[in-house]
């Protein structure tokens, strides 16, 4: 039988709710367990300081669940500047007694994580997630990778898959404002995992990893500029290779969402074609 699960939020803490479904078509029947407090944090943020700001909460809750019913969940503490991550049982018990650090950066913010879980009870567990490093350009931001061979207990090494000094992860709307945790990480049905990014100066990168996060290729530039950068990338992953990105464009009040797609596991793409285009500002695919 299905899990399915939701998230509140309230007074700085991130909460997970878990209920059981009886049967699929039976909705109406569905009932919803207490609220699992997963993390708590101060609900405090302070001026933007860089990494030396007072931000005293936790955020960006994200979940994933696999077939055999184990559920992980990955959020940014910004007190102590990590990633970290909690996995649950298929009976909606913590498995550990503390949660386990993703990242290991304790001085510099760890946000935004993005989550991949694989099969079994004791699973891969594949976190990304934004950094912000300052690599020399005006905008601090790195993209990092992390993975977990023992069902999340612990993470090996993160490792910089931008490794760039325009300020990755980051998707512009005009030249003041811009929105951190422009990324996105999918599995295909095969195991192969699949990033992607956007820079503040406006390039869509894209990499793929064919041996579960062990490695990754060279990042490939699917498309944006300076003039008309991409952000908010989108992905999805099919099998036989098929692997679909979205995204759309800052700096324009009549951005349009953009789709290209590839058949070769994400070593090449089609040209972008607009899904939908109007006179408004379309965001956020």
């Amino acid at each position: 039988m299905p899990w399915l699960m939701r998230y509140l939020r309230d007074g700085g803490s991130a909460l997970l709710a878990v209920a059981l479904c009886a049967a699929p078509a039976a909705a109406a029947d569905m009932v919803w367990q207490a609220p699992v407090e997963v993390a708590a944090g101060g609900g405090h943020k302070g001026p933007w300081r860089m990494n030396r700001s007072a931000f005293l909460y936790v955020d960006d809750p994200t979940v994933a669940i696999n077939a055999d019913g184990v559920i992980a969940v990955a959020w940014a503490d910004n007190a102590a500047q990590d990633i970290f991550l909690q996995v649950y049982d298929p009976d909606g018990a913590a498995r550990y007694a503390t949660p386990v650090r993703a990242s290991r950066s304790g001085q510099v913010f760890s946000w935004l994580p993005r989550l991949v879980i694989g099969p079994g009870v004791t699973p891969e567990i594949f976190v990304l997630w934004q950094e912000i490093i300052f690599s020399g350009g005006s905008h601090g931001g790195e993209v990092l990778f992390a993975r977990s061979r023992d069902g999340g207990a612990s993470f090996e090494a993160p490792v910089n898959l931008s490794n760039s000094t325009p300020g990755d992860g980051k998707g512009r709307l005009t030249a003041r404002y811009w929105d951190n945790g422009s990324l996105d990480l999918v599995a295909a049905p095969e195991g192969t995992l699949f990033a992607t990014w956007t820079e503040y100066d406006g390039r869509l990168w894209f990499t793929r990893s064919h041996d579960r996060g062990g490695s990754f290729s060279a990042p490939l530039l699917v498309g944006g500029d300076d003039a008309r950068p991409a952000r908010g990338p989108s992905l999805a992953a099919g099998g036989g290779g098929r692997v679909h990105l979205a995204w759309t464009v800052g700096e324009d009040r009549a951005a349009d969402i953009h789709f290209a797609s590839s058949a070769d596991h994400g070593r090449s793409f089609s040209p972008p074609q607009v899904v939908f285009a109007s006179d408004g500002h379309a965001d956020a695919p």
